[in-house]
């Protein structure tokens, strides 16, 4: 009998998994379905004011998330925002701009909504809190979330890497049947989700190919090979359902790995009106960056894929692939030109050609003219600078010194800082220019690899330097407290007391005023030398000195304060900064030598490495 219901529980559980993995059972590449959600601060968590900003208290949407973007119903159509994002228990990200871009849109009069009062989406990969800042205050604020990955709550994701591994078993099969025959090679919309979940609100309209418009999408570049689809489904669906277009604006995109994606559906061969510049969308075609190159530039394997798209894409509508075109302007509130304005551009122009716009980057845009050697067939540079040598890190205070020595091209354009933690792979982390870079985003007592890349002006990246290792130091800290016998001295007027909450540790001494200096003496020891700075702490009442004199005697004098010990009690008052010596003893004296009524406070004083 036992063995029965052993044998019924067993069937139960293989038909419970079956039917979570048949999703997933089939030839294509399995795409977990989008879960969009949104959520309204209100109150505080809305923004409090700060450094010129308004900045919201940390969100938690209760689904971890992959894309966030802002709307808001009344403020500035045109406000600046920034948004900035953790997992749980993680640390916060860089600050990430998200302030719309109106010149991606459609062309006026095409029966596609343009969005009004909407950030750009930015990509977070797998997020669980956020925060968002804004140059005024805004109101009627939602923050609109999309999960493109599986993995919003713990059983997506459980059900996610079920039918993942279900998934890849079928596919395996299926390449033994199958071969790609797309030329160029391009992730097509059923490959990235487009077909399901993000299906077009009307058909398409087809226009002509007169010219080709580059961008990027302003995303965090970090991203890995498998997230980029999820990427481009997640970027879709805001352009949609939050901008209110009929579908993705870009004819096409590319990652930094190379691979092409279908973009608007209609046809990768015909003329599809997108709208990713407004008021040129009808006479070209236009292709997205997948991140931000601003400051460093595409990848080599990108540019060559942008080569071979742009070619066959002219080509196939007997465009010719080199000159330059007379475009007619159908106007828009980003267009550079009003309507009905004849304008010649190169045949391959940058985004910001057309349009109020930084994109594609600054670092990009200066690498569309080896594009337009390229695909005009003409030689281009494809010669990788040296791998920079003599990589070498330089441990400080809470940062990692990094320098190398400088290649020697004539066409070096600068350096790609990379660096990663155990178990972690190698993330890029600053672009500069010189063959130095210091590291301050490390924390004291971790250990960090480093290596480095160099690139010329042609988008051509090196192979990677030597490897450095880095360690900062921890900022040394001290307190001494008043019952500290080794480092606190007091004569015996100075009484001990417990009577106000806001002391340190479970008393402070106390003294009246007189004549004499009769200070209580704390005694730091800074254990290297280098700067520090010299806090103390006190209790307040109303009952204490109003001027109580506090000395900090080190090697080099002694620098005399005055503090109102009615106020600021309980916090850590700072003293100054000091220059000291390693194994130099610094005092601090509290001394009851004033002519101001009221007690004089010995609580604690605190030592901290700058």
């Amino acid at each position: 009998m036992r063995r029965t219901i052993l044998s019924i529980l067993l069937a139960a559980s293989l038909i419970a998994v079956g039917a979570v993995a048949a999703p997933a059972l089939s030839t294509q590449s399995y795409i977990p379905e989008p879960v969009d959600f949104e959520l309204a601060p209100v109150g505080a968590a809305a923004g409090q004011e700060s450094g010129g900003r308004v900045v919201s208290r940390p969100l938690d949407p209760a689904q971890r998330f992959d894309t966030v973007g802002v709307r808001w119903t009344r403020g500035d159509a045109e406000t600046d925002i920034d948004v900035r994002v953790r997992s749980k228990g993680g640390t916060w990200s860089d600050w990430t701009e998200a302030t719309a871009e109106p010149d991606h849109g459609p062309d006026p009069g095409r029966g596609e909504r343009t969005a009004v009062r909407a950030s750009a989406p930015v990509w977070t990969g797998g997020s669980d809190e956020v925060q968002y800042r804004s140059s005024e205050r805004l109101g009627g604020v939602k923050l609109e979330f999309s999960n493109t990955t599986g993995t919003a709550t713990a059983a997506d994701r459980a059900e996610t890497a079920l039918r993942r591994a279900a998934n890849k078993g079928v596919t395996g099969v299926a390449s033994f049947f199958s071969a790609s025959a797309a030329a160029p090679s391009m992730i097509s919309r059923s490959e990235w989700g487009g077909d399901r979940y993000c299906r077009p609100r009307s058909s398409p309209d087809t226009g002509s190919v007169k010219a080709v418009f580059v961008h990027h999408t302003a995303d965090a570049n970090g991203y890995s090979r498998s997230e980029a689809l999820s990427m481009v489904l997640g970027i879709c669906r805001y352009h949609r359902d939050t901008n209110g277009w009929s579908d993705i604006g870009y004819n096409f995109l590319v990652d930094k790995y190379g691979r092409l994606y279908e973009g608007r559906a209609g046809g990768i061969s015909r003329a599809v009106v997108g709208a990713q510049a407004q008021g040129w969308n009808a006479q070209s075609t236009g292709v997205a960056n997948l991140g931000t190159y601003e400051s460093g530039g595409q990848t080599t394997a990108a540019l060559g894929a942008l080569d071979r798209l742009i070619t066959w894409k002219l080509d196939n509508h007997r465009t010719p692939r080199g000159g330059r075109v007379t475009l007619t302007s159908a106007g828009g509130s980003s267009n550079r030109y009003p309507a009905g304005s004849r304008v010649s551009f190169d045949r391959i122009s940058g985004h910001r050609d057309g349009n109020q716009t930084a994109c594609p980057g600054s670092a990009l845009y200066r690498q569309i003219p080896r594009l337009r050697t390229a695909v005009e067939g003409g030689s281009s540079d494809t010669t990788a600078p040296a791998a920079p040598r003599n990589l070498g890190a330089v441990n400080g205070l809470g940062s990692v010194a990094l320098n190398w020595s400088d290649n020697g091209e004539s066409d070096l354009a600068g350096y790609r800082v990379y660096r990663r933690q155990e178990g972690a792979s190698y993330q890029s982390i600053a672009t500069v220019r010189s063959s130095r870079y210091t590291d301050t985003s490390v924390r004291g007592g971790e250990t960090y690899y480093y290596r480095v890349k160099a690139y010329d002006s042609s988008g051509n990246h090196s192979v990677r330097s030597n490897l450095a290792t880095g360690k900062p130091t921890t900022a040394f800290e001290q307190i001494v407290d008043n019952s500290d016998t080794s480092r606190f001295t007091a004569s015996s007027s100075w009484r001990t007391s417990n009577r106000v909450s806001t002391r340190y540790g479970a008393d402070y001494r106390h003294a009246a005023p007189v004549k004499a200096s009769d200070p209580a003496r704390f005694q730091l020891r800074a254990p290297r030398s280098g700067s520090y700075a010299i806090y103390i702490r006190h209790p307040a009442h109303p009952d204490y000195s109003s001027s109580a004199p506090i000395r900090v005697a080190t090697r080099a004098g002694t620098k005399e304060t005055r503090l109102d010990l009615r106020d600021n009690g309980g916090r850590w008052v700072g003293l100054g900064t000091y220059s000291l010596a390693a194994g130099e003893e610094p005092s601090v004296l509290v001394s009851r030598w004033t002519s101001a009524p009221g007690s004089l406070i010995a609580d604690a004083v605190r030592l901290v490495e700058r």
